[in-house]
Order: structure tokens, then C-alpha cells, then sequence
């Protein structure tokens, strides 16, 4: 088992941190403030990372028994090791842009 290293978390943090910022870059305060229910608000981002958290590891418990279930490596594989490179990069940006439209549709109707 390989566990991440302090640096490696403070990266991701760090990371963390400069995503909230562009996804809105207003003060997160300032923003509250303005609500119907500021005090829902404030905790709105803690909110979202913890569905982030707990949905990445449902989908590792699901993914670990489709593996012990077959018993291979990599069950779900479809294309080869030539694509690796593209789906990474595809990979990563439809992340991003699920998680900037759920996180943009999850606030509008939070403050509707």
C-alpha cells in the first residue's frame, strides 16, 4: 500500500484552494453575506469537497469489487496502453468541466 506523502497533500490543498478561487472568485464571505441563509452559505464549499470525497471513495469500494470479482487487473479496460496518454488528458477535462457545471448548477439552486 503507498501512502501519499505530506507534500503531496499540501499540494493537493494548495491545488484545492486555487480551484475554489476560480470557480468563484469573489470572497467566499462577501458572498455569504449576500444569501437568503448565510450561515448554509459559508459551509456550502465544505459541503461539495465532502460529496467529492465520499463519491471518489464509493466509486474505489464499487471498482475494487468489480476486480475481485473477476479477478483482473483492469476489468474495465477497453482501449490499449497507446491511448494513455489522450485519456488522461480527456479524462481531466471533463472532470473539470462536470465538476465547474455541477458546482455552478448545485449554487444556483442553493441560492434560489
Amino acid at each position: 500500500m503507498m501512502l501519499a506523502s505530506p507534500e503531496k497533500k499540501e499540494l493537493c490543498a494548495s491545488a484545492g484552494d486555487h480551484v475554489a478561487l476560480a470557480v468563484h472568485p469573489q470572497q467566499d464571505e462577501q458572498w455569504a453575506d449576500r444569501q437568503r441563509d448565510p450561515q448554509t452559505a459559508r459551509r456550502f464549499s465544505v459541503l461539495a469537497a465532502t460529496g467529492l470525497i465520499i463519491g471518489e471513495s464509493l466509486s474505489g469500494v464499487a471498482f475494487a469489487g468489480i476486480v475481485a470479482a473477476t479477478g483482473k487487473d483492469s476489468p474495465l479496460a477497453v482501449v490499449g496502453a497507446g491511448f494513455a496518454a489522450v485519456a488522461l488528458s480527456g479524462s481531466l477535462a471533463l472532470f473539470v468541466t462536470l465538476i465547474w457545471w455541477m458546482y455552478r448548477r448545485t449554487r444556483a439552486s442553493a441560492t434560489a
